[in-house]
């Protein structure tokens, strides 16, 4: 009949790989959509730009609400740009100064960049920009 405690091993072996398996299907199935924001910190009037702050409160609460992912939030003006790899917090953007002019041509490059570099089709690029009066 064999040994009982190699039949109880293969048993609970075959019971966690089942679990893992499982669990794998349902990650894929309902999987969170990575998105990448993109901040264009430009110069803003402090009324204007609490319109991008206010559209990145609403992302940071989808993203706490486990229904995005925000993968990197890039801070970008004419002067240059930075990479965060965690989430800022909405209290911190609404603290961002803004300072430079908007550059169409650079944003638009930025975000070719991004689309290309993107690995995940499912990948979103979120752009918070000043609204042009």
């Amino acid at each position: 009949m064999g040994d009982p405690n190699r039949r109880l091993l293969i048993t609970v072996l075959a019971g966690w790989a089942g679990f893992i398996s499982v669990g794998v299907i349902l990650r894929q199935a309902i999987a969170i959509p990575p998105v990448t924001i993109v901040i264009d910190r430009s110069y803003c009037e402090p009324q204007s730009w609490q319109i991008v702050a206010d559209r990145y409160q609403g992302l940071y609460e989808q993203h706490q609400k486990r229904q995005i992912q925000i993968e990197s939030v890039i801070l970008f003006s004419d002067l240059g740009e930075e990479i965060l790899d965690t989430p800022l917090d909405p209290s911190a953007v609404e603290q961002l100064r803004t300072y430079g002019r908007q550059d169409p041509d650079k944003q638009q490059a930025l975000q070719q960049r991004l689309e290309q570099a993107l690995s995940n089709p499912s990948a979103q690029i979120e752009l918070l920009s000043c609204p042009v009066p």
